[in-house]
């Protein structure tokens, strides 16, 4: 599902790297861009930041394919994360900068 709550049908590329960077506990979702950058979705990154640990964000910056949904064109993330429970420090998160938007899966995961 996308942010907007439209079921969106993902890629090879995201089902290849939730299934390679997630463990089991964790969850995949996939957003537009913008949610991870625009002022009016701050109470989203607010909720996520106070409730979760962000494991991985995959972004790509392909000028020509800057989404991983089939059906999409608008750029997308890809976020990985897990409720997070404990008063502890939480880890540093990994972010997956793709120039280029690989094409298989199997090449995504070898990127990343």
């Amino acid at each position: 599902m996308t942010a907007t709550g439209k079921s969106t049908e993902f890629s090879e590329v995201v089902r290849k790297l939730s299934q390679a960077l997630a463990e089991e506990q964790d969850k995949a979702r996939l957003v537009p861009l913008v949610a991870v950058t625009n002022e009016r979705d701050l109470d989203m990154r607010r909720h996520i930041g106070r409730n979760y640990y962000l494991v991985y964000i995959v972004v790509s910056h392909d000028p020509h394919r800057p989404h991983f949904s089939r059906n999409c064109g608008r750029a997308e993330a890809l976020l990985i994360y897990r409720l997070w429970e404990c008063n502890l420090p939480k880890p540093q998160s990994h972010v997956v900068n793709f120039t280029v938007n690989p094409s298989t899966g199997e090449e995504a995961v070898v990127i990343a």
